[in-house]
């Protein structure tokens, strides 16, 4: 238990490693991968992935705050739950998918419009006059492509600050949203959407709300994502998941339904 061990910022640190990588092994996923049960534990504690490198790793014993130290022992707290399935339930993979057609909150869809020629077509995707999805809460962060092979899923993720505005540019693909935010009137609703040429759409995903997506058919499916903040390499704002092991009641190996 928590009172069992010194009460240094390491000796914390190392505690939540050691708890993390003993659950992965209690669900039979590899320790090596330990941060997967840290992030699933931290999802409500917000203790920074890079203040545990911090005092994992620095060569003296690091000064921490009062309050990141409360937070690395509700962590440890969280993560005794978890291997003693107090605060874990691994969700039953044959159950009924809980899709939901009650859009989550905070969640923006856009139809864009095909303008084809002789020559081929033109599809716009966001412009600075789109209101509802280009704003002071929606501003421009920066533009990147991520692909995803048939058979393979991209997620769970979420961010705490950044909202995502994701599309399908080629290829058709299912993006998953689960609404993981206590407060939210939709919380626990779980949204899926058909995106790519077939259909297509600008879905805006708020912070807080977990998601994935995986492509449809036998196609790479290659989406676009305009986010509202710029990546950072050393503070990522984001929280990952396992798609196929964790507390999100949704099947990803069932795409045909």
């Amino acid at each position: 238990m928590v009172e069992d061990y010194p009460d240094t910022a390491r000796s914390l640190a190392e505690r939540i490693r050691e708890l993390s990588r003993q659950h992965q092994e209690n669900i039979g996923t590899n320790p090596r991968y330990w941060r997967r049960s840290f992030v699933i534990a931290n999802r409500r504690i917000a203790v920074r992935e890079a203040t545990l490198r911090r005092l994992l790793y620095h060569k003296g014993e690091p000064k921490v705050r009062p309050k990141t130290r409360r937070k690395l022992l509700r962590m440890i707290r969280a993560l005794e739950k978890m291997i003693h399935n107090q605060g874990y339930e691994k969700p039953d993979i044959d159950k009924e998918q809980r899709v939901n057609k009650r859009i989550i909150v905070g969640v923006e869809i856009k139809e864009l419009k095909l303008i084809p020629d002789s020559r081929g077509f033109l599809m716009e995707f966001l412009r600075n006059d789109d209101d509802v999805f280009y704003n002071a809460d929606l501003p421009f962060g920066q533009a990147y492509v991520t692909t995803c092979y048939p058979g393979v899923v991209k997620g769970w993720h979420a961010h705490r600050h950044q909202h995502d505005r994701f599309g399908c540019i080629y290829g058709m693909a299912k993006l998953v949203l689960y609404d993981d935010r206590r407060e939210s009137p939709t919380y626990k609703v779980i949204n899926e959407f058909v995106v790519g040429h077939l259909r297509p759409r600008l879905i805006v995903i708020p912070p807080g709300v977990q998601h994935g997506f995986a492509a449809v058919g036998d196609q790479t499916a290659v989406m676009l994502n305009i986010p509202t903040r710029v990546y950072n390499y050393d503070v990522p704002d984001e929280e990952r998941l396992d798609p196929h092991d964790s507390y999100i009641p949704y099947n990803w190996k069932q795409i045909d339904h």
